[in-house]
């Protein structure tokens, strides 16, 4: 996966990124470059060649990762994510019943 797709699923919306350290332990964090989970921030984007700066949803604070670290992205939320997919839509019906009571 190149930088560009990264950039794009963080924009979309909140993902899973498994990321290796320095000895190769992998690690999972939330993350997000999406507007909508952004605190206010001056976005001077910050970035140096081959890093990529992150929103990190469990710890509410902005991270500096390098791409290469980076082994497995999913996308959990927002347009494009698979689990907008498997959701259950309701019927007609059941939104009137729901109106009527």
């Amino acid at each position: 996966m190149n930088e560009i797709e990264i950039k794009q699923k963080l924009q979309n919306g909140i993902c899973e990124i498994t990321i290796v350290d320095e000895h190769s332990v992998e690690n999972e964090i939330s993350a997000t470059l999406s507007t909508n989970h952004l605190p206010d921030y001056d976005s001077t984007n910050i970035e140096l060649k081959g890093d990529i700066q992150i929103f990190n949803v469990a710890e509410e604070e902005w991270q500096m990762i390098n791409i290469l670290s980076i082994i497995d992205i999913e996308q959990l939320t927002g347009i494009g994510s698979l689990s907008n997919k498997n959701k259950l839509q309701s019927s007609q019906e059941y939104l009137l019943e729901t109106v009527e009571e």
